[in-house]
């Protein structure tokens, strides 16, 4: 995502944001007020997890347990590459 922030003629603040969809085709967006969301997406593809005993779920995460421990001992994970927790 591309965003950028311009004052136009009338003093006003606007802000211009370019939005690339899982198409691969951009889609460009103009405003004075933007709320963008974006879904969570692993990076985890390709560090070594494997070699230091750390699965991941189907989807790319890192699984843990309640207390955000990994199937490596001694390894936790916190934030967006961990899988989410039940909150059951």
């Amino acid at each position: 995502m591309n965003t950028t922030r311009h004052a136009s003629k009338e003093l006003r603040s606007v802000c211009k944001t370019s939005l690339l969809t899982q198409g691969g085709s951009a889609t460009f967006v103009e405003g004075t007020d933007l709320l963008v969301a974006t879904r969570r997406t692993p990076n985890t593809e390709g560090i070594g997890l494997e070699v230091a005993g750390v699965e991941l779920t189907d989807k790319g995460y890192i699984k843990v347990n309640e207390r955000l421990q990994t199937t490596a001992p001694g390894v936790w994970a916190i934030g967006g590459a961990r899988e989410a927790l039940s909150s059951a």
